[in-house]
């Protein structure tokens, strides 16, 4: 028995405690534009309006959206790193922050995270990892 996402994960930055553009489209039910001039760690994820093509796939299947910051990602990296020797990129790594972060109850229920892309330079991932020294 499989059951259909519940959530969309998205990403907002952490001097800004703002939500992210999937999860306001969601509760607005419709793409929802938001201009930002931020900068984060998961720029393979910072969009000014969620896709055409995707969005609808997240109003059919998902309930809600979830935020992490920076340093949820860069825990969630570090964790991958030292436990798995798995060196994924920020943007790839949401879920999995989302869940070491507590929120998503997780507690009895068999979960699939998928970590994607390796577009990393050394010298970030070393930064990424001192951050989330840093930040505990």
């Amino acid at each position: 028995l499989t059951h259909p996402l519940t959530h969309s994960l998205t990403h907002t930055h952490t001097h800004k405690n703002r939500t992210q553009i999937t999860e306001i489209s969601l509760k607005n039910k419709t793409r929802t534009r938001i201009k930002h001039e931020r900068t984060t760690i998961c720029d393979a994820l910072e969009v000014e309006i969620p896709g055409q093509i995707t969005f609808p796939i997240n109003m059919k299947n998902c309930k809600s959206g979830i935020s992490v910051t920076d340093q949820e990602v860069c825990r969630a990296m570090k964790y991958l790193y030292e436990e798995f020797y798995i060196k994924a990129e920020p943007s790839g790594c949401v879920s999995l922050a989302a869940i070491l972060s507590n929120k998503l109850n997780i507690m009895n229920k068999t979960v699939l995270v998928t970590i994607s892309g390796g577009n990393v330079d050394e010298e970030s991932f070393k930064e990424y990892l001192k951050l989330a020294e840093n930040h505990k």
